[in-house]
C-alpha cells in the first residue's frame, strides 16, 4: 500500500450541480458551506447521490445533536430561514473527526478495514464496487475495470458499495471464523438495497438537506456512524450496537479495502461485514416507505414491516398511496387478527407535512425522488437502477390535508381502474377475432399508461390548498375520459373483421361493438361527471366507432 493521503473533508471528490448549471468536485467542508450556491448532488448514479446524501446527513446529525434535542424545531427553522446550516458546529465537528476521513489511512482509511486481506493476498479488480447495468435501459455501464479511477472516483464508489453491494459469495478474509473453504457465503445485499431511497428534493442542496433532516427525532447519542467507531475489524465486531438512523447511513454490511496505486484506486477487496435485521428498521430508517409483510408478521408471530423498493414497469405516482399520509389508509387483517395499515409514508415525507404548517411558504413545492435497485439471481447481481420522481405541494404531506390527499388519491385509483377496463377492453378483442388476450392486454396496459404517465404528473403539480377539489376532480376525470375513449377507439377500429364477426367463448358473446360498449359503460361508472349523451350500451351498441 502506499502512503498517500486523500481526506475527504479538504480534498474534492464530491459530485455537485453548480448554480450555472456545470458539475464540480467539493469536499465535505465547502459542500456544507456553500449548500445554498449548488442545485443538487450529481455523481454517476441516483443510488450513489442517495448513499452520499446519507453520508452528509449522518454529519449533521452528530453536529447538530445538542442543538436538536433543546429546540428541533426552532434550530430547524432559523438555519432554514437564514438559508445556511449552523457550519460552526459542522466545522467542531469536522474538526474533532478529520482523521477518521482519510481515504487512504493505513490504520483508519475511511469506511475501510486496514487489515483486510485474503489468504492468497490478491486483490480484485473495480468490478467489484462498480456494478454494471447492461442492457437497453442501462443508466450506467462501467468503463475497463482493469482501469485504475482517481481516488475521488474511488470514493464515490466506495460509499456506493458499502450502500448498495449485491448478494453472492464473496472472497474468504481471513480472521473471519464465518469464512468456509476460503469463501464467505451470502449474507444478503447492503442495507440501502431494501430501500425505496426516497429524497425529499428542496430548490436547492441546502433546502434538500434540511428538509430530509428529521429534526423532531430524538437523538440517540450512542447512534453513531462507522467513523466514530472503533476501527472496523477485518471479521465481525465484537460488539454492535443496535442500529439507529445514523448507524444506518453507514452500517458496515461488507468489509472493504482499496488498493490504492500512485494517486488513483486500481483494485479492492469487498468481503462479508455485519448483517442488519432488515425486518426491524421502521422505527429507525426514515429514508423510505413500508409495507406490512404477511409472512415475516407469521414468522415473528408479531407485526413486521419491510422496506418497500420501486415496482419494475409501474410508474412511481401509481404507489402515491405509500408515500403521502392517507385519510383512510388501506388495511390488513394483522397476525393478531387486527387491523394493521398496509404501508407507512417514510418519515422524511411525514416532517416535511409538519413542516408545511409551520415553517414552508404555501405551495411551497417539493420533489419525491425515489430509487432502488432490482437484483438478479439469488441478489447476486444488479439487474437494473429503478429511479423516478414526481414534483408535488408539501401540502399534500400534512397529516391534516386529508381533502388534498383524497383527492389525488382518489385520481391515482381512477386511472388505474380505467388503465384495467381498457386492458380488459384490448383482451376481449382479442378473443372477438378469435386470438389469445395475453400479450393484447400487456401491450394495451403499456401504452394505456404511457399516455397517462405526462397527463397525471402535469395535473399533480397544480394541486394546492388554493385549487378547487370539486373542479379539479372533474377536470381530471375530463380528461381521463377524453384520453382512454380515444385509444379505445383505436383498438375498436384496428381490431380486424374477425372481431367485428365475433364469436362465442365461455359462453359469452364477443363483438367489436358489443365490448366497446361494455368497456363505455364501465368507464362511465368509474369517473364521474356528465356522461355522453350518446354513450353506447352493451345491450344497444349503435353508436360504435365506424368500422372502415
Amino acid at each position: 500500500m502506499s502512503s498517500t493521503t486523500f481526506n475527504l473533508i479538504d480534498e474534492p471528490w464530491i459530485k455537485v450541480l453548480n448554480g450555472s448549471g456545470e458539475v464540480e468536485e467539493v469536499g465535505l467542508r465547502r459542500i456544507f458551506h456553500s449548500a445554498a450556491q449548488y442545485r443538487q448532488l450529481s455523481g454517476e448514479l441516483p443510488t450513489m447521490d442517495f448513499a452520499i446524501l446519507r453520508i452528509l446527513l449522518a454529519i449533521l446529525y452528530r453536529s447538530f445533536g445538542e442543538e436538536l434535542r433543546v429546540d428541533p424545531m426552532g434550530y430547524w427553522k432559523q438555519m432554514w430561514e437564514l438559508k445556511s446550516l449552523d457550519t460552526e458546529s459542522v466545522d467542531e465537528y469536522l474538526d474533532a473527526w478529520h482523521h477518521r476521513f482519510d481515504l487512504c489511512d493505513s490504520e483508519r482509511p475511511f469506511l475501510q478495514s486496514a487489515n483486510l486481506r485474503t489468504p492468497s493476498g490478491e486483490w480484485k479488480d473495480l468490478s467489484v464496487i462498480i456494478p454494471d447495468s447492461p442492457g437497453e435501459d442501462a443508466m450506467f455501464t462501467r468503463s475497463d475495470p482493469s482501469e485504475p479511477v482517481s481516488l475521488a472516483e474511488g470514493a464515490r464508489w466506495l460509499i456506493h458499495a458499502n450502500s448498495w453491494d449485491c448478494s453472492g459469495i464473496k472472497p474468504g478474509q481471513c480472521d473471519d471464523p464465518r469464512v468456509k473453504n476460503g469463501k464467505g457465503y451470502p449474507m444478503g445485499i447492503g442495507w440501502c438495497g431494501w430501500l425505496g431511497g426516497t429524497t425529499v428534493v428542496g430548490g436547492t442542496l441546502l433546502e434538500t438537506l434540511l428538509l430530509n433532516l428529521v429534526a423532531d427525532r430524538v437523538p440517540d447519542p450512542d447512534d453513531l456512524p462507522l467513523w466514530e467507531e472503533d476501527p472496523v475489524p477485518s471479521g465481525p465486531r465484537s460488539i454492535i450496537r443496535e442500529p439507529g438512523q445514523v448507524a444506518l447511513f453507514t452500517w458496515p454490511q461488507r468489509r472493504i479495502r482499496l488498493h490504492t496505486e500512485d494517486n488513483t484506486v486500481t483494485g479492492a477487496l469487498v468481503c462479508n461485514g455485519d448483517p442488519v435485521d432488515y425486518t426491524a428498521q421502521l422505527q429507525n430508517e426514515t429514508m423510505t416507505s413500508f409495507r406490512y409483510s404477511e409472512p415475516q408478521s407469521k414468522k415473528a408471530k408479531r407485526t413486521i414491516y419491510m422496506p418497500r423498493a420501486l415496482n419494475r414497469g409501474q410508474n412511481m405516482w401509481r404507489g402515491l398511496e405509500t408515500l403521502l399520509p392517507h385519510p383512510d389508509p388501506s388495511m390488513v387483517v394483522g397476525v393478531n387478527k387486527s387491523k394493521v395499515r398496509r404501508f407507512i409514508p417514510p418519515r422524511t415525507v411525514e416532517w416535511v407535512g409538519k413542516l408545511t404548517n409551520s415553517v414552508l411558504p404555501p405551495s411551497y413545492r417539493i420533489v419525491l425522488d425515489v430509487v432502488s435497485i432490482e437484483y438478479g439471481t439469488q441478489n447476486a447481481v444488479v439487474d437494473s437502477i429503478l429511479h423516478d420522481s414526481l414534483r408535488l405541494s408539501s401540502e399534500l404531506a400534512a397529516a391534516d390535508a386529508h381533502e388534498l390527499q383524497g383527492l389525488v388519491l382518489s385520481a391515482v385509483e381512477r386511472a388505474t381502474q380505467v388503465g384495467r377496463e381498457y386492458t380488459n377492453l384490448a383482451g376481449n378483442l382479442a378473443v372477438a377475432a378469435g386470438g389469445t388476450p395475453e400479450s393484447q392486454r400487456t401491450h394495451a396496459n403499456a401504452e394505456y399508461f404511457s399516455h397517462i404517465d405526462p397527463m397525471f404528473r402535469t395535473w399533480l403539480t397544480g394541486i394546492s390548498a388554493q385549487c378547487d377539489p370539486d373542479r379539479e376532480r372533474a377536470e381530471w376525470a375530463a380528461s381521463l375520459r377524453k384520453l382512454v375513449f380515444r385509444l379505445a377507439e383505436n383498438l375498436v377500429v384496428n381490431a380486424g373483421e374477425n372481431a367485428w364477426t365475433g364469436r362465442e367463448h365461455d359462453g359469452r358473446i364477443y363483438t367489436a361493438p358489443l365490448v366497446h360498449a361494455r368497456f363505455m359503460a364501465a368507464v362511465n361508472k368509474i369517473l364521474p361527471g356528465e356522461e355522453r349523451n350518446n354513450t353506447p350500451t352493451p345491450d344497444n351498441p349503435t353508436n360504435e366507432a365506424t368500422h372502415d
